[in-house]
Order: C-alpha cells, then structure tokens, then sequence
C-alpha cells in the first residue's frame, strides 16, 4: 500500500506495503503439524497502530484427528519482536495431549519463534490466537514507511480459503494509497477503510 496522505505512525511521508502469500517472504512463517488434519479456513485481523506495530488476530478452523499439537513458526524476524501471545512459560514439545490441552505457549531462540498450541479433542475445532509484532512498519532509506509481509510461507497444510483483513487508526482507499497483493488465486481490495485480501480456491 503506498499513501499519500498522513497515515500511521502520523506520518507525513507515503507508506509502501505488500501483502503476499508465498512468494515474498520478509518473514517467513510454516506450520508444522500431526498427519490427519484438514486446514478449511483462516481469517485473520491485523491492525496498525502509531508506532509501527501491530497486533494480529488469527482464527483457523481445522479438523484434526491425530497428534498432540500444531505449532507456527516465525523465522528472520530481525528487529521484530513477538509479544503478548498467551504464554505458559517454557513449551515442552514431548508431554502428552493431555497435558497440552487448553494450553499454549512461546518458544524463542533469537529471532525465532514458535507459536505453540494443545490440540484438546479431536474433530472439528476452532482455534483463535492473538500476539503482536513489533517493528511491523518499517521506515525505509528513501524516506517511505511500509512492510512486505508473507503471512505464509510453503506449508504441508493447504488452507480452503484463507482472508485478511488489515486496517489502522486511518482509512485506506483508492485516493490516498495503492495495494499489491500476489502468490495466491484471489483479490485485494479496499472496503471500508481497509484493505480485504481473500483467496478464491486453496492456496
């Protein structure tokens, strides 16, 4: 997206954003999951706020039916930092279903993370987890802020349909930005002040 009127950060300088599926990735993200899992759907909100960060909302629905967890991995984050995910401390990968029921949890080594969650029952479940990431926006050498993010690199799990929405404390539109969006079959659009990416068959 580049605008050319103030936006975040209360900036007076045109942002440059991207979204992608894939293709681009700054910073890449994987699933790494238990065989036996259908991934039918991911919505996800991301928001922008002043100060370059933004707190992203994810919801998957997923049918699961064997293994004990599923896991999302952030790596290259650089000068991002992952904070406010639901945490328990120290995830331990080898207890069983059981004991990570209900539970998720963070594990870090420099600037990589992994996003952890129990699986609980098995069958058709909805699972939504909330973090924010620091640094989002970043402001580049020729004087213009913005991001190019791939909220998913290559996975073994293929999503049905996946959309997100991206908004902030200003509207984006036609008239003040432009959007790019690429590696998957779908559309980007503005829609009420935000910007809608929506795919159209699996991705």
């Amino acid at each position: 997206i580049k605008l050319h009127q103030r936006s975040i950060f209360s900036m007076k300088k045109k942002i440059c954003i991207i979204f992608s599926l894939f293709l681009i990735c700054l910073l890449p993200i994987n699933v790494v999951h238990a065989a036996d899992i259908e991934l039918n759907d991911i919505a996800i909100k991301a928001t922008l706020y002043d100060d370059g960060s933004a707190h992203i909302k994810e919801v998957w629905d997923i049918d699961v039916y064997e293994g004990t967890e599923i896991y999302k991995v952030f790596e290259n984050m650089g000068d991002s930092k992952i904070s406010h995910y639901q945490n328990i401390g120290s995830w331990d990968t080898d207890v069983d279903k059981d004991e990570k029921n209900g539970k998720c949890g963070i594990i870090q080594d420099d600037d990589y993370y992994e996003l952890c969650f129990g699986i609980g029952e098995y069958g058709d479940r909805t699972y939504t987890f909330e973090y924010d990431i620091s640094n989002f926006v970043q402001q580049y050498e020729d004087q213009t802020q913005g991001f190019n993010y791939a909220f998913f690199s290559e996975m073994e799990l293929e999503p049905q349909h996946v959309k997100i929405i991206l908004d902030s404390p200003y509207e984006f539109n036609k008239d003040n930005a432009q959007i790019w969006a690429f590696g998957y079959y779908g559309n980007v659009k503005f829609q009420n002040g935000q910007v809608i990416m929506e795919t159209s068959e699996s991705v």
